[in-house]
């Protein structure tokens, strides 16, 4: 009776598969697939073994690691986007899913990592965005059209064993600079955070999309019609699920009858960041009214910095990820 239940559990352990789809959920046939497997689940360790084959008509490709682990999956094919999964990001049940993203239309697009505070070294308030111009809408700021209202929540709960309550006291009694004593704060204190996107216009909104972190494209080539809400709410707990990604909807105009007849199209790839005061996020905008294609080529960026940019400009523009 051991005996036949061993060889049960060995002939399981050792079955497993890849399952290969698109977005949209249909199977992509003859994508080409590696796994890397050994013993201690990291891919530079004794006794690794490189398996490939080529997934079915079902977009499966079956195959068996013995007592192995799988530490890395690689998966390709022409008209497509390739997908690597490394390390923790490899599910661990058998018959893990990739999705592989269809290659769409490339087109220009203004592309950015967006990092900006609220003016006045304060740490709750609202402040417009203007995607195009890639800054705050706001007294000293480039941003001329607000496409989404940003509204931080910060509550102090107390501080960090950083530093004593001596040198605290001290500094802050101390320090006049407003700057100086909103950064003290921002890094010794604890704090509860909320960060809210809201839309100025009538119909713009967001929308949640399935999210391919370990693809070079992560969401689909284009943003969907429908299904927008007016309303995107992140706290403190948003950075333990920072693989999600994000369609919007700005600048929209309607008819008399409720139609929209003009909008503007953005992604956001991740969950936006927050600090007390302080916001970031990657994200695309197309400036072409009505234009849903959002797979970014990244050759012709239209936020490209000018010659005289600082180094942190340089590095809010260096995006390469369609």
């Amino acid at each position: 009776m051991r005996t036949l239940l061993a060889l049960l559990f060995f002939s399981v352990s050792e079955a497993d598969q890849i399952v290969v789809r698109d977005f949209e959920g249909r199977p992509v046939p003859e994508a080409a697939v590696r796994v890397l497997l050994n013993r201690r689940n990291y891919p530079f360790s004794d006794g690794s073994t490189l398996l490939t084959g080529v997934t079915d008509e079902n977009g499966r490709w079956d195959f068996k690691p013995g007592d192995l682990h799988v530490s890395r999956v690689h998966v390709d094919k022409v008209g497509h986007h390739e997908a690597r999964m490394e390390g923790l990001k490899v599910p661990r049940t058998p018959g893990r899913e990739v999705i592989l993203p269809r290659k769409g239309e490339a087109v220009p697009l203004h592309a950015r990592k967006a990092n900006a505070e609220l003016p006045g070294y304060v740490f709750s308030g609202v402040v417009p965005y203007d995607f195009e111009k890639g800054d705050l809408v706001a007294p000293g700021c480039k941003g001329a059209s607000p496409d989404i209202l940003i509204r931080l929540s910060a509550k102090q709960l107390g501080w960090h064993l950083t530093k004593s309550p001596e040198e605290i006291d001290a500094f802050l009694a101390k320090e006049k600079d407003s700057k100086a004593r909103a950064g003290f704060m921002a890094v010794h204190g604890k704090w509860e955070l909320t960060l809210e996107l809201l839309f100025p216009h009538e119909g713009d909104g967001i929308l949640e999309s399935p999210y391919a972190a370990y693809a070079s494209m992560k969401l689909p080539s284009k943003a969907p019609v429908s299904g927008y809400g007016r309303t995107l709410v992140l706290d403190n707990k948003a950075y333990a699920q920072k693989d999600r990604g994000f369609f919007l909807r700005v600048r929209t105009i309607k008819d008399e009858a409720g139609n929209i007849v003009s909008a503007h199209y953005a992604k956001i790839y991740g969950t936006p960041l927050l600090s007390p005061g302080g916001f970031a996020f990657q994200y695309y905008f197309n400036p072409v009214p009505n234009d849903r294609r959002l797979e970014f080529d990244t050759s012709r960026n239209l936020q490209r910095p000018g010659k005289d940019a600082d180094v942190l400009e340089r590095i809010r523009c260096e995006i390469s990820s369609p």
